[in-house]
């Protein structure tokens, strides 16, 4: 996983990149463990998409997934076009699994 940030960051691609951290993770691929233990506070205790969310969220130099989110709403409200905020509306109102 890189800790670059897109140009354009999605609530949806940092998500993506969380729950692809967490089915690496389970499957014990050396570059997830490395990610956890490096990033996550307790990385015995890892085991959720939260805990992946942390982690994620620490990669891109933010310090919880929260603030990781703040960070995303900033940069898309003042130069996204109208469509663009009623995308993130629909995103930010629907439950994703």
């Amino acid at each position: 996983m890189s800790a670059d940030l897109p140009t354009k960051p999605t609530f949806e691609g940092w998500r993506r990149r969380a729950k692809k951290l967490l089915r690496q993770f389970r499957s014990h691929e050396p570059g997830a463990l490395t990610l956890v233990a490096a990033h996550h506070p307790n990385p015995e205790r890892f085991s959720t998409l939260a805990d992946a969310q942390l982690v994620t969220a620490r990669l891109a130099g933010r310090e919880s997934w929260s603030d990781l989110c703040r960070f995303i709403e900033a940069s898309i409200g003042a130069e996204s076009t109208p469509y663009e905020r009623a995308d993130l509306f629909c995103e930010l109102a629907c439950l994703s699994y």
